[in-house]
């Protein structure tokens, strides 16, 4: 019985901590740019990873400014997009 409870305690903290950093001020209204971003961190961890398992070697270098340039680019669209989104 306590399993039950810990498990869906949480997974309800996991959707708690998705909604509040993919919505805007207000927690109720999805913003694209978050959304953008994750999906972006994703596909490039999982391309990543695709890469890595087909041809074995990964150059770090490359790897890390490829990431800086994705997370930076990303946060310029979160911090642009900031004064558009609704107020609590």
């Amino acid at each position: 019985m306590n399993a039950v409870i810990a498990t869906t305690s949480f997974w309800t903290s996991i959707k708690k901590v998705f909604k509040d950093v993919l919505t805007g001020k207000n927690n109720q209204t999805f913003d694209i740019a978050k959304i953008s971003w994750f999906l972006g961190v994703l596909f490039f961890l999982g391309f990543s990873a695709y890469n890595i398992l087909k041809e074995g070697k990964m150059d770090y270098m490359v790897w890390t400014g490829a990431f800086s340039t994705l997370m930076a680019a990303s946060s310029a669209a979160v911090k642009i997009k900031e004064s558009t989104e609704p107020n609590p």
